[in-house]
């Protein structure tokens, strides 16, 4: 994917990134920060280094962790081996897949998760506090099953991220006794407007997977089966450019040409 100009790439293939990265660009402020818990190996947040954000990444597994060292050298990012959800933890098992890098998580929910290391878990409010971080600009969770987690330990009196971009499976997060639902009404309640970027069931974890469509209301009627990222936005600003950039795209993500693409190769 990093062989594919960046004009093509950021047309055809579906990111939500890229859209909230021109979001951002449209709506600067002076010094931004970015959270990003469950970096990886950094895909998420090299754009916004770049534009000189100070960006603090947590990203418990060992091969991304010193992957996602290597690829920010000389940036201001702070980069924590740690996992973070609503309650601290000094040794807790990591779960992870030598099959796929994305899918490490603080629960086994994939057949394909044959690696565990111990880790420590954060939160946010804690962290924050530590960090002496009032503001965020752009909080993105990938924290495969633990994202309502995740928002649930950031003080909320103290701090709302502009832009909260997190995931959702009802698959994985069943148990945890939540739903898609239940992390839209968490949001909403705290005065954010939701757009739901929805793709298709996954097929296999690392395998390609097929977006599907932008919706903007009545999430409820959404199948169960899929899965995607949940856009929250508080500012009326941010969230009628990401609807304008979002509309410009999703003609030519809807075309999946990556997906099959991928699928011809492999």
């Amino acid at each position: 994917m990093r062989l594919i100009p960046d004009i093509i790439k950021n047309r055809f293939i579906p990111d939500e990134t890229n859209i909230i990265f021109e979001v951002f660009q449209q709506n600067y402020t002076d010094k931004p920060i970015m959270v990003d818990v469950g970096a990886c190996k950094g895909d998420a947040l090299i754009k916004f280094l770049k534009q000189n954000w100070s960006v603090h990444a947590f990203e418990p597994k060992d091969s991304n962790y010193n992957e996602l060292v290597n690829n920010t050298i000389g940036s201001q990012i702070t980069i924590n081996k740690k996992a973070v959800s609503n309650k601290t933890k000094e040794k807790t098992t990591f779960f992870s897949s030598n099959q796929n890098d994305g899918i490490g998580s603080l629960m086994k929910f994939s057949d394909s998760h044959d690696n565990s290391e111990i880790t420590t878990v954060t939160t946010l409010e804690i962290y924050c506090d530590e960090k002496n971080i009032s503001e965020i600009d752009y909080l993105k969770v990938d924290a495969e099953g633990y994202d309502k987690l995740v928002l649930e330990g950031l003080n909320w009196s103290k701090i709302c991220p502009r832009l909260i971009m997190c995931e959702y499976e009802d698959k994985k997060t069943i148990q945890l006794d939540y739903t898609k639902d239940d992390l839209i009404n968490f949001l909403t309640d705290k005065g954010y407007h939701i757009i739901l970027s929805v793709w298709k069931p996954i097929i296999s974890y690392g395998g390609a997977h097929r977006w599907q469509q932008f919706v903007l209301s009545d999430f409820e009627s959404i199948s169960k089966e899929t899965w995607g990222n949940i856009i929250a936005i508080n500012e009326d600003k941010l969230y009628h450019d990401f609807i304008k950039f979002s509309k410009s795209l999703s003609r030519f993500w809807f075309l999946n040409l990556y997906y099959y693409i991928r699928k011809i190769i492999s």
